[in-house]
């Protein structure tokens, strides 16, 4: 069993504090990288990722069933 849940989400939908995978790494998304740009739209360090990003969600058990984070 993984503590791991994997979504393909569009960058619109990623907050500060949220991890995602870019190039088999996790990375914590900071507000400093989200931009709004007039041409490209919504941009992850400069990049649109037009078909979406991949969200990590934790799965983390807990004495009453599981915590997602």
């Amino acid at each position: 069993m993984t503590n791991l849940i994997k979504n393909i989400v569009k960058l619109d939908a990623l907050k500060t504090g949220d991890t995602v995978i870019i190039n088999n790494t996790l990375e914590t998304v900071d507000s400093n990288y989200l931009k709004r740009c007039p041409f490209m739209g919504v941009t992850y360090k400069g990049q649109p990722y037009r078909n979406g990003i991949i969200r990590v969600t934790f799965k983390v058990p807990t004495k009453n069933g599981f915590r997602y984070q």
